[in-house]
């Protein structure tokens, strides 16, 4: 989706919603998108499921399906320790396809604004003002900001040290590999678009379709535990060479090289994610999405976590009848919300330091291959992961309306 600077809303009976984005354009752009079935339930609620399909190389089910291999690579004899399998799998896309598929369903009562990139706003007593960067200004009842973990909204919100974001110490270097380059079967009898996750010592890859199996999405993350919550030097987005990424992975085993070397212009990304936050709201302003809960990718699951909070708090917006009720709806979104979301942010950061032996416990395995161990981690990593694919967030959304319905009653 893209990196909006707010929605503006305002409420009687009708709602009108202005979306404002700091680009010139909406520009098909972005990294690899997981959806897993707690969230795409969500999707066929609201009726865009099809559109999701349409960019799809098959049609998701609720029978059981292989989510993601795991292998120990760190090593020559490599050797794989978990096939996650769950009812739905996990549906994965290029970002422009997520994007293209949701800009189908923009309602004609949302008018989009480009070039618009927010500069501050102030929030009065019956509205909030906007002021942006190109010398426009608007008014309205309610301010919703989707801005990104930059946000210039939660900035309105809080006064945070560097607006409460923190670096993890993680850096992952990207790129996307047209699926023909690749071997047709490996060893253990997987396919070439089966999706992977290669773990080991501080370092872990990620490997799944996108474009409906036309390319493979890479995520080659390294970590240095002793950069954690470090201010970050340099660009958080630069080019990278091949040859850096392969000296990263030195030793590793021979798939693992071999993939990497099919990346022919790779990026790396500083991975930054937020501390929770102890509210995501005032009276008249919200932050959803990475605004609010800006996540490592370590659960894949960002995404979906802002589709939630839409959800959620699109669903109160379309209960509302005056004006005076948006502090009480704003309170219940972030009741149910925030501390789901803030939970999900904190274990998506250690999600990852169990791929990469980083945990207690774990660390034991660098450098050696125990069966038993590793059985213990790959149940550790799908327990944790189960929320995923067991849980909805219909039931939060269903709380949600009715703590509504009863305090608006009072």
């Amino acid at each position: 989706m893209p990196d909006h600077n707010k929605f503006r809303i305002a409420i009687i009976k009708n709602v009108e919603i202005d979306l404002y984005e700091a680009a010139d354009e909406i520009a098909e752009v972005g990294a690899g998108v997981t959806v897993w079935p707690r969230t795409w339930k969500l999707l066929r609620s609201m009726g865009i499921e099809q559109d999701m399909i349409d960019v799809l190389k098959e049609r998701p089910t609720d029978e059981p399906k292989l989510a993601f291999t795991f292998r120990k690579s760190d090593q020559k004899n490599a050797v794989t320790f978990k096939r996650m399998v769950n009812y739905g799998g996990v549906a994965t896309f290029h970002r422009a396809d997520v994007q293209q598929a949701l800009m189908k369903n923009v309602p004609s009562f949302c008018k989009i604004h480009l070039s618009h990139r927010l500069e501050h706003c102030y929030e009065e007593k019956n509205c909030v003002k906007l002021h942006f960067l190109n010398g426009a200004t608007a008014t309205c009842n309610l301010l919703i900001g989707a801005d990104g973990i930059k946000s210039v909204v939660r900035q309105c919100l809080h006064t945070l040290p560097n607006n409460g974001i923190t670096y993890t110490g993680t850096v992952a270097f990207r790129g996307l590999i047209p699926v023909e380059k690749l071997p047709t079967t490996y060893s253990d009898s997987r396919k070439r678009d089966d999706p992977v996750i290669y773990c080991g010592d501080s370092k872990y890859i990620v490997r799944y379709p996108v474009s409906k199996g036309r390319l493979i999405n890479v995520g080659a993350f390294c970590t240095k535990l002793s950069d954690v919550g470090k201010a970050l030097e340099g660009p958080t987005v630069r080019d990278a060479s091949q040859q850096e990424v392969l000296e990263e992975f030195k030793g590793w085993e021979d798939e693992v090289i071999n993939l990497l070397k099919c990346i022919d212009k790779p990026t790396c990304w500083a991975i930054q994610d937020l501390k929770p936050l102890h509210s995501y709201h005032s009276e008249r302003i919200v932050v959803i999405g990475d605004a609010a809960h800006a996540m490592s990718p370590h659960f894949g699951i960002g995404a979906g976590q802002a589709m939630e909070d839409a959800y959620i708090l699109g669903g109160l917006l379309c209960k509302l009848t005056r004006d005076g009720e948006i502090p009480t709806l704003l309170k219940i979104y972030d009741d149910i919300r925030r501390p789901f979301a803030n939970k999900v942010l904190q274990n998506s950061r250690q999600q990852g330091l169990f791929y990469q032996f980083n945990m207690p416990g774990f660390r034991d395995l660098v450098g050696e291959t125990s069966p038993e161990h590793l059985a213990t981690l790959g149940d550790i990593l799908t327990r944790r992961w189960a929320f995923a694919w067991n849980e909805t967030a219909e039931n939060d959304h269903q709380k949600a309306i009715s703590m509504l319905d009863s305090r608006v009653k009072l």
